[in-house]
């Protein structure tokens, strides 16, 4: 019990806010990937050494970053396949543009997680640590050991043997660049499937979460608005919402486009992924496993961003109703809730989108799995997309 006791205090003096303690290991996977999300400790402040041991990972991530990309573009310059390089070379070009956008934005992250956490306080419910606190432990879990898992099975498979037997023996590769193009190849699949993985688990992880606590924070207020209708307090009511809806808009400025990007390379690798367990025969198990593997972890990471924030738009709708039809419970104060409501809450439409463009519900993951599947049989039956049979798999890093 000591024990226990003695790490919250630690937490407490580490972190500001309730949910910052919550989130604490997406938190240190963000700092991981070289944000700025922990708070650095006041001995690591003394000394510029400890200092910059602390920011050491931003450094280190940003360098093997910018390696990836230009090892992309040499493997487009270098190796026959060009179609799969520069697909490989778009995706992560996307992905650092989704990374340099939220370095933009780094404080917010901590940021908003000590708002939601002022309003668990106010609605009374910040002491259900465990509901919080499980599912990101074991979703921070299961992204950890998933990418030791693809890094192992890519080393230990035959899809390396049989890149590098390729690329020895092709005559569209010059003598003298061929074992550079395997040692370049190496390099960029281990880095590209940690940093990529980094980037998803860290960004999905956090929106999903962020999505299914506001989702939860929509519910209790509308429960706890039935108690403070019966005692007229109606300004606590309308002070609440007003906080969770600039939770809700912060959330939409600065993560709306690194989730579409991201949701735009889950859909784009689960096809990937699909495509070559139904259409590339191998006799390698190990070679199943990783991208059956990939093809369930593509498809976690949509539904990660899909499901929580689709369900929390439901409930922005049932509250912000909720809201509107104020005026009709407090009769004695209904022109000032109508005005007040018309100015600040009527004609402000809040939603969680895609970068501002797709409003996420349940319609728009029906129909992005409609298109991947539709895609797929357009693909399988004309046979535009060169079928893995006639040149090795490009076992590019899931990002």
């Amino acid at each position: 019990m000591n024990t226990g006791s003695g790490s919250m205090r630690m937490g407490r003096k580490r972190f500001e806010s309730f949910l910052e303690q919550v989130y604490s290991p997406l938190l240190i996977l963000f700092h991981a990937v070289g944000m700025d999300t922990l708070p650095c400790p006041k001995f690591f402040r003394k000394q510029k050494l400890c200092k910059f041991l602390w920011n050491s990972p931003r450094y280190i991530f940003n360098f093997a970053l910018l390696f990836v990309l230009v090892a992309q573009v040499a493997l487009v310059l270098l190796l026959p396949l060009k179609k799969r390089e520069l697909a490989s070379l778009f995706v992560i070009i996307l992905q650092i543009s989704a990374h340099i956008f939220m370095l933009r934005f780094n404080e917010c992250i901590r940021g908003l997680l000590k708002k939601m956490s002022k309003i668990l306080k106010m609605l009374n419910c910040h002491n259900r640590r465990k509901v919080f606190e499980n599912p990101i432990y074991a979703y921070c879990l299961y992204s950890t050991v998933s990418s030791i898992g693809f890094i192992t099975v890519y080393l230990i498979s035959n899809m390396r043997i049989q890149i590098h037997g390729y690329i020895r023996h092709t005559t569209d590769i010059s003598e003298e660049y061929k074992e550079f193009c395997i040692f370049l190849l190496e390099i960029r699949n281990v880095l590209t499937v940690s940093l990529l993985l980094g980037l998803s688990v860290s960004s999905s992880g956090y929106y999903g979460f962020i999505c299914y606590h506001i989702y939860l924070l929509l519910s209790e207020f509308s429960s706890k608005s039935i108690n403070l209708i019966v005692i007229s307090d109606y300004e606590t009511i309308l002070k609440i919402y007003l906080d969770i809806s600039q939770v809700i808009v912060s959330v939409d400025d600065f993560l709306s486009y690194p989730t579409f990007i991201n949701v735009l390379a889950d859909m784009g690798g689960l096809f990937w992924a699909c495509y070559v367990i139904i259409f590339d025969s191998k006799d390698d198990y190990l070679f199943y496993l990783y991208f059956v593997a990939a093809a369930f972890t593509y498809a976690l990471w949509l539904l990660m961003v899909m499901l929580p924030a689709a369900s929390a738009n439901k409930a922005i709708e049932v509250a912000r109703n909720f809201v509107l039809s104020l005026p009709g419970w407090f009769p004695h104060h209904q022109k000032v809730l109508k005005k007040y409501i018309k100015m600040e809450i009527k004609h402000n439409n809040l939603s969680l989108t895609l970068w501002k463009i797709y409003k996420i519900d349940n319609s728009l993951l029906i129909s992005s799995i409609g298109t991947l599947v539709s895609y797929g049989i357009i693909v399988g039956t004309l046979g535009t997309v060169q079928s893995s049979s006639s040149a090795p798999v490009n076992e590019t890093a899931i990002g």
